[in-house]
């Protein structure tokens, strides 16, 4: 067994997380080609735009094709980052313990979400500073 940051974690979970974040992230980043392009700098992409033709039904279709590939960009984006960072937290030891708490992730919710963050607990919690401001006016 190896501690962890507090964490119980034997290397053989740990392995197989870490191969099954791998894989993917190897699906996600092959979604986000399809919908988007990789931009030069860092690990950003920009959602694509396809031309279909000049008339008033083509540029309807371009319009709602962009639409949708902002919204699984944004998505699927979000999905790698969190990927990379339990990644990283794969190599610095962190790997399984909740970010808010600190407490140990259990070994089921890793299993089911292998991005998880979060204990179940403190990810169930109402989440404080999330405010209607559009009330207040």
């Amino acid at each position: 067994m190896l501690i962890r940051c507090g964490v119980y974690m034997d290397s053989k979970f740990l392995k197989s997380q870490e191969k099954l974040l791998l894989k993917q992230k190897e699906i996600v980043e092959s979604d986000l080609v399809q919908v988007a392009n990789k931009k030069k700098t860092g690990e950003k992409y920009e959602p694509k735009f396809i031309d279909l033709g000049q008339g008033n039904d083509d540029a309807a279709q371009e319009v709602t094709t962009y639409e949708e590939y902002i919204i699984l960009e944004k998505s699927l984006s979000r999905v790698l980052s969190n990927v990379n960072r339990a990644l990283a937290k794969i190599k610095k030891g962190r790997y399984g313990s909740c970010e808010t708490c600190k407490k140990e992730i259990n070994r089921e919710r890793l299993k089911a979400v292998p991005i998880a963050s979060q204990c179940l607990s403190c990810a169930n919690k109402p989440r404080r500073g999330f405010r209607w401001t559009f009330w207040k006016r």
